[in-house]
């Protein structure tokens, strides 16, 4: 049988065990509701998110983010898996919203900076784009359409460089290859304009292979013959291209990146413009001539290719943006 003080100690012990126990308890339950209360705040954000991205964004990158004017958003990338991935673009993509980035139609949004959109809202953004459904953002979008209409194409001006037109203030770096650049690429080696030597045509006469990036369009030839001329298109950017003869009014099917087919149009002799049509992708530089015809005159057309041959627009490097798009 215990003594006085055996039964004593023994209380005491017991109610230290419940004690702790009581703490674990306690703890458990605080970061559960913690957890739950995050997740509580990080779907009310989610959602205002997607009426923001409805109301100023959708335009450019899409209903559910695939890309257009702007660049595809829904990418792995733009979906940390790990805390220090998570702080890091979280930081570029607030940066990014907050000042746009230079050479680009990416205007800068915070409301500093000319645009619409305070600290909170950008957050929220910047949150949507991290952890939302785009299926969902997509279906967000519509219904806003629905209500207020489509909103009109935007206004494009290139982004000159973050506050007061300092590009060390906006998204750090040089431009990718894949993101919008108004320089495009190059003219390939080989392929001149002006007074260049006739264009000579290539195969058989009536089929052109296509390639399309972000953003410039590759040919492999400059003139072929008058009949049903085959585009042989293949989209190596990740945004989404198209072809279209400016003069003929006719388009091609909309290819998404690595996507590709053909395109048969009938064409007469002349001089054709061959575009993208997504909005904004030809004053980016997506834009080429081609002829029509047995021979090709000097200067008209780009010469024989002896690479395949860009269609760029550099003129647009020095434009201001004038307002928020």
């Amino acid at each position: 049988m215990l003594s006085r003080a055996e039964r004593q100690a023994a209380t005491v012990v017991l109610m230290l065990i419940v004690g702790v126990l009581l703490v674990l308890v306690y703890l458990l339950t605080n970061d559960t509701g913690r957890a739950q209360s995050d997740q509580r705040i990080r779907e009310e954000q989610i959602a205002r998110g997607q009426q923001l991205f409805a109301a100023n964004c959708a335009v450019c990158h899409g209903n559910r983010g695939q890309g257009g004017v702007g660049l595809k958003l829904d990418i792995p990338t733009n979906r940390p898996t790990s805390e220090a991935q998570a702080t890091q673009r979280t930081e570029y993509l607030t940066r990014t919203i907050t000042n746009g980035r230079p050479g680009t139609f990416m205007p800068a949004w915070a409301i500093p900076n000319g645009g619409p959109l305070n600290t909170e809202q950008i957050g929220a953004l910047v949150t949507m784009i991290e952890y939302g459904d785009w299926n969902q953002t997509e279906a967000v979008v519509k219904e806003y359409q629905a209500k207020n209409g489509t909103p009109p194409p935007p206004s494009l001006s290139v982004n000159t460089g973050g506050i007061g037109g300092n590009p060390a203030l906006a998204t750090a770096g040089p431009i990718p290859s894949n993101v919008q650049n108004p320089a495009a690429a190059p003219p390939a080696a080989g392929s001149t304009s002006g007074n260049t030597a006739p264009a000579q045509i290539v195969g058989d006469g009536l089929t052109i292979n296509t390639t399309e990036k972000d953003f410039a369009i590759q040919i492999d030839t400059s003139l072929v013959k008058p009949g049903t001329v085959t585009f042989h298109i293949k989209n190596d950017g990740p945004s989404p291209h198209n072809i279209t003869i400016k003069e003929l009014d006719k388009t091609s099917d909309t290819y998404d990146a690595g996507k590709g087919g053909d395109f048969k149009v009938d064409l007469k002799e002349g001089t054709y413009t061959v575009i993208c049509n997504i909005p904004g992708h030809e004053q980016l530089g997506m834009h080429v001539m081609l002829k029509v015809g047995a021979t090709a005159s000097a200067g008209i057309v780009a010469g024989a290719p002896a690479a395949p041959i860009n269609g760029t627009d550099n003129v647009m490097i020095a434009a201001k943006r004038e307002e928020a798009t």
